[in-house]
């Protein structure tokens, strides 16, 4: 489930799932003039450096995350794009993570209750 909540200068998303029968959210806040937003990222595990910005009618954010696997860190650049379909009745995120062993690509379609 996404929660969106959106100002005039700030959009703020909650996201809840459910993991091996328990339930999980994380809340994220992102100004919308483009300048620095530090939050947990979007599972929860780490934090998230980003800037936001309108594109159109795509709102764009980019930024990157320190990830530890094993003994090793290394830093994935995430760039999420969020689209709202022409009825307004479904939105598309698109997220795509960069790191040194290649890029990942997804889309999740949620559609308005």
């Amino acid at each position: 489930t996404l929660v969106i909540t959106q100002t005039t200068t700030q959009i703020d998303i909650e996201r809840k799932w459910s993991r091996d029968g328990k339930g999980q959210s994380v809340q994220q806040s992102f100004t919308l003039d483009g300048s620095e937003n530090r939050n947990p990222d979007d599972m929860g595990r780490g934090e998230f450096k980003s800037k936001t910005k309108w594109r159109k009618s795509t709102l764009v954010t980019e930024g990157s995350q320190q990830v530890a696997a094993g003994n090793r860190n290394f830093a994935v650049r995430i760039k999420q794009e969020f689209s709202l379909s022409k009825d307004g009745q479904s939105l598309t995120v698109k997220t795509t993570r960069d790191t040194s062993m290649g890029q990942l690509v997804t889309k999740q379609i949620f559609k308005k209750p």
